[in-house]
């Protein structure tokens, strides 16, 4: 006599609601470190990019600030790892929107806001 199983199918093919923020409960870290990023006053890290005019588009200011906050919450603190989360892990996916800065983006913006961000963490 066989065993019956649940369907198990590792190469179905899923579609994924069309929001990434349809992905999460509300209730998560991600949402909340979202919006406090977004309500604060982040002028000191705008006005730095001002100043340059060389080179490509950086990322937003505000999405580097919000994945090393979550990163932090989370107790991962290493640029390499941060930058595999945002391929492997659904919130950081979400928190980035869909953006994949490499590590040593990640690792530039932290040494080049190294002054700056201990003081949004502490108003974070």
């Amino acid at each position: 006599m066989n065993k019956p199983y649940k369907p198990y199918d590792p190469n179905q093919i899923y579609l994924f609601p069309p929001s990434p923020q349809e992905w999460l409960p509300q209730d998560r870290l991600v949402y909340f470190i979202s919006d406090l990023v977004d309500n604060l006053d982040m002028t000191p890290l705008y006005r730095e990019y001002e100043k340059g005019t060389r080179g490509q588009p950086p990322y937003h200011p505000a999405l580097m600030t919000k994945i090393l906050f979550y990163a932090y919450c989370r107790g991962i603190f290493s640029s390499r790892k941060i930058a595999a989360h945002l391929y492997e892990d659904v919130a950081f996916i979400v928190l980035a929107g869909g953006n994949k800065p490499d590590f040593r983006t990640i690792n530039e913006f932290r040494r080049r806001h190294i002054k700056l961000l201990p003081g949004l963490f502490v108003r974070f």
